[in-house]
């Protein structure tokens, strides 16, 4: 037994700007069970800790995290879960917020419903660092309301942990490697997806905040798509290689659209192949 039906994570660092709309998103919202609401914070060097200290000293269910040093964007998110006591565990990225006052209520009761499921998770809208709407985000690539962890190594389209709701029981089952590597939404989905399907609500309920000071958010589309490329093949083996196949898909699709944005990217890709190959075929020459 959980002591709470839910868990509200905020994950932070360096959020000042940002940080008050995340937590007033959550105060508006409207649930008939108790929650709990924890904020990480991985040791900000601007005024996010004074922040939630005072959103803290107004709302005695706001409870921080303590933390001594900065462990950066995963080590901070697996500690912080464990501090979680709530049944489901609902995460919001400080730089995001919550644009639905039935967010919260709505995906309990969709878990609820579908106790089979390990998770949940909404459509976002995408905001520019203008903070306009810069397009919406809301899973269209689903062909039904269940996702696959097969379907999820093709496209991530979930896109966002501020978009997400867990099962407690299920994190508690993840393996702890998945922590030991760089740890996104993506990977952290994938984990989820073993142990049951991935559930849609098609309806936007979050915010996500692009060119904020995300440490994922806040780097290019291309940097994104290079660092993807890079960690497919961790990611593929902390799946057991079972999904090989679709990673090689997905992989394809993540270097076209790198040629989209960089011209040049072939060129260099077929220069490296060359290096690599002249090297090996050197190593054969007697």
């Amino acid at each position: 037994m959980y002591p709470y039906k839910l868990s509200v994570l905020i994950t932070t660092y360096n959020h000042e700007k940002y940080l008050a709309e995340a937590i007033e998103s959550i105060l508006l919202q409207k649930v008939n069970f108790p929650f709990e609401i924890l904020i990480a914070d991985d040791s900000s060097t601007d005024a996010t800790p004074k922040i939630a200290l005072s959103y803290q000293k107004k709302h005695p269910e706001i409870k921080i995290i303590p933390s001594h040093k900065n462990l950066g964007i995963t080590k901070n998110l697996h500690h912080s879960l464990t501090q979680c006591t709530g049944e489901f565990i609902a995460i919001l990225e400080g730089d995001d917020y919550w644009i639905s006052p039935h967010k919260l209520q709505r995906q309990v009761e969709f878990l609820e419903k579908h106790p089979s499921l390990s998770m949940c998770f909404n459509g976002i809208l995408i905001l520019d660092k203008e903070n306009l709407y810069r397009e919406h985000h809301t899973g269209l690539q689903c062909k039904n309301n269940f996702v696959s962890t097969q379907e999820l190594v093709l496209s991530n389209i979930i896109g966002n942990f501020s978009a997400c709701m867990y099962r407690h029981d299920i994190i508690k089952k993840l393996p702890v490697e998945i922590y030991e590597v760089f740890t996104v939404d993506w990977m952290f989905n994938l984990a989820c997806s073993e142990f049951g399907l991935l559930g849609r609500i098609p309806t936007q309920m979050t915010a996500y905040r692009i060119q904020g000071q995300g440490v994922w958010s806040s780097t290019s589309e291309r940097t994104q798509i290079l660092k993807t490329l890079n960690i497919i093949p961790t990611y593929d083996a902390l799946l057991k290689h079972k999904y090989t196949n679709e990673f090689k898909r997905t992989t394809k699709k993540l270097k076209e659209a790198l040629a989209n944005i960089d011209p040049t990217f072939l060129t260099k890709l077929k220069r490296i192949y060359k290096k690599i190959i002249k090297k090996v075929l050197n190593c054969y020459v007697i």
